[in-house]
C-alpha cells in the first residue's frame, strides 16, 4: 500500500500535540521550580532549614529521582516542539492539495503514459493524419506534476519517518520511572529506597536521552562537518569567563579570522564590555541570546548548543564559544571555517576595517600605526597561504616549509626563540614596545618551536618589524 497525505488529518494531528504540550510543560514547570526550590533549600548538606529524615528524603527522592524525570520531560517537550516545526516544513510543498494518495497517483499516471504513447506514435493512426503539438505537451506537463507529487509525497515520508520516536519511547521509561518510585519505600531515616528487585533501568535511560538530544537541534541548512558534534550550552558562562585572551585556544573548527577577533576585543575593557554586551542569558529558552552582524544588520539568535571541539576558555565553554556557535547558527558551517581577516569586523561590530596587502606595502607600517589591539581597535594579520598547496615546485625552490614559515622572535620574558607560525592563519596584533617589536597572538593559545614541535610557548611573542614583513600578507585594522 501506498503513501497518503490527508492535509485535514494532518493539522489535526499536530494542533493536538502542540496543544497537549502546552499542558505537560506546564504541568513540569510547575513542578520544577517546586523541586528546585527545595534543592537550594538542601545546600551542600543537612542545614537549619533542612535537615535529618527531611533531608534525606529531599537527597534520595527528589534530588536524585523525580528532578531527573521532571527536567528530561520538559527537554523531550522542547525537543517535540521542534519536531512539529520539522514536519510541518517538510509538508510545506504537499499543502496545495487536500489528499494525496500515491497509488491513486500512480494509477493515474500509468493511463496519462498509455494516452501519451498512443499520441505519440504514428502508426497507431492511419496517415497522413498525426495529433497536435499542444495537446501531448499539456500531458506531458500533467505526467510531470503528478511525479512531482509523489516525489514530495516520497520526500515528505522520509523526513518524518520516526521523528517522533525517540519522544515516544522517552515517554514510556517516564512511565516505568513512575511506577518504579511508586512501588518503592521510604526508610525510618527519611531515605528511599526502590523495591526488591528493582534496579532502575530507567534512570539510565532517562541520562542516554538527555545526552544525545541537546536541548534545540541544529539549524537546516547548517550541516556540520562529520568530526565535529554539537552539545548543550551551560548556564553561568557570563559570570565565570575572565575574557583573557590569553586563556582562548581555538580548536578544531578552522575560525581563526572569528577567534583572533575575539581576543583582539579582549584586550582592551572597552572591548570586553562590548563582547558581554550583545550577550543575554534567556531562563526561560536556557541559552544566550547573541547579536552579530549579517549583511550590515544586526542578527540575534538563540544559542542553545556550542561545538565541543571548537574554541574555549580555559579549557571550558566561554564567551568566545557562544559567538563561534551564533556565527555557525547565522551563516552555516562552510561559511564558518576559512573567511578572511577583515570578516571578523564586519561580523562582530559591522564596521568595514582597513585593509593592506603586504605584499605591496609593508603590513609593519600599518600595524604600528593602528598601536595593535590594545590600543582601541582591532589590528589583525594573515600569513601567506601554503604555497605547497598549490605550487609545491615553488616551495621546495625557495627551501621553506607547506605548512609554517619559520621566525626567530621574543617571548613575554625576553628570550629569544624559534618558532612555527602557521600558514594561511589569522592572528591578532596585541600591541607595539617602546623598542618597536611588535606583538602577536595566535588564537590557537600557543606557539610551537621550530625544531621541537612538540614544546609550545604560549602567550604573545614580539618580532621585529623585518620580520614582520617576511610573514604577514595582509593587515586589518579598526580605528
Amino acid at each position: 500500500m501506498g503513501l497518503v497525505w490527508d492535509r485535514g488529518e494532518r493539522q489535526a494531528l499536530q494542533t493536538g500535540l502542540l496543544s497537549n504540550l502546552d499542558v505537560w510543560e506546564s504541568g513540569l514547570e510547575l513542578w520544577r521550580t517546586r523541586l528546585e526550590a527545595v534543592v537550594e533549600r538542601m545546600g551542600d548538606g543537612p542545614n537549619a532549614e533542612l535537615r535529618g529524615a527531611a533531608w534525606r528524603a529531599a537527597q534520595t527522592l527528589f534530588r536524585d529521582r523525580i528532578y531527573p524525570i521532571v527536567t528530561t520531560g520538559l527537554q523531550a517537550c522542547a525537543q517535540t516542539r521542534d519536531h512539529v516545526a520539522v514536519y510541518a516544513a517538510s509538508e510545506a510543498p504537499l499543502v496545495e492539495d487536500d489528499y494525496l494518495n500515491e497509488d491513486l497517483l500512480r494509477s493515474s499516471v500509468q493511463g496519462f503514459e498509455e494516452v501519451l504513447y498512443d499520441m505519440t506514435h504514428a502508426w497507431i493512426v492511419p496517415e497522413p493524419w498525426t495529433w497536435d503539438d499542444e495537446p501531448v505537451t499539456l500531458l506531458q506537463q500533467q505526467i510531470t506534476t503528478i511525479y512531482d507529487k509523489i516525489q514530495q509525497l516520497q520526500s515528505f515520508a522520509s523526513q518524518v519517518e520516526g521523528l517522533f520516536d525517540d519522544e515516544i519511547g522517552l515517554a514510556a521509561t517516564i512511565q516505568e520511572a513512575v511506577a518504579s518510585i511508586s512501588q518503592g519505600s521510604m526508610a525510618a531515616d527519611g531515605s528511599y529506597h526502590p523495591a526488591v528487585g528493582d534496579g532502575e533501568a530507567w534512570t539510565g535511560a532517562l541520562t542516554v536521552y538527555t545526552t544525545t538530544h541537546p536541548d534545540t537541534p541544529p539549524l537546516s541548512g547548517t550541516s556540520l562537518s562529520s568530526d565535529l558534534t554539537l552539545m548543550a550550552v551551560p548556564p553561568g558562562i557570563l559570570d565565570h569567563d575572565p575574557l583573557d585572551p590569553g586563556q582562548t585556544s581555538q580548536g578544531y573548527v578552522g575560525d581563526c579570522w572569528l577567534v583572533a577577533t575575539v581576543n583582539a576585543l579582549m584586550e582592551t575593557q572597552a572591548g570586553r564590555d562590548y563582547l558581554k554586551g550583545n550577550i543575554k542569558w534567556d531562563e526561560d529558552k536556557h541559552g544566550y541570546q547573541v547579536t552579530i552582524y549579517q549583511d550590515g544588520q544586526p542578527v540575534t539568535t538563540l544559542v542553545t548548543q556550542i561545538i565541543k571541539e571548537g574554541v574555549q576558555t580555559n579549557e571550558r565553554p566561554g564567551v568566545v564559544s557562544l559567538y563561534e556557535a551564533a556565527v555557525y547558527q547565522v551563516v552555516g558551517w562552510d561559511e564558518l571555517k576559512g573567511r578572511a581577516p577583515w570578516v571578523g569586523p564586519q561580523v562582530l561590530q559591522d564596521k568595514d576595517p582597513d585593509f593592506h596587502l603586504g605584499v605591496i606595502l609593508k603590513a609593519s607600517d600599518d600595524a604600528v600605526a593602528s598601536g595593535g589591539s590594545a590600543d582601541g581597535g582591532i589590528s589583525l594579520v594573515a600569513t601567506l597561504p601554503r604555497v605547497g598547496d598549490f605550487l609545491p615546485q615553488v616551495s621546495d625552490f625557495l627551501h621553506k616549509p607547506r605548512d609554517y614559515w619559520p621566525a626567530h622572535v621574543t617571548d613575554a620574558s625576553g628570550q629569544e626563540i624559534d618558532i612555527q607560525v602557521p600558514s594561511d592563519h589569522v592572528m591578532t596584533v596585541v600591541d607595539i614596545r617602546q623598542d618597536g617589536l611588535i606583538g602577536v597572538r595566535n588564537p590557537w593559545g600557543y606557539w610551537r618551536q621550530l625544531n621541537h614541535p612538540g614544546d609550545r610557548v604560549g602567550g604573545v611573542v614580539y618580532m621585529t618589524p623585518e620580520t614582520f614583513d617576511d610573514l604577514f600578507s595582509a593587515e586589518v585594522d579598526t580605528p
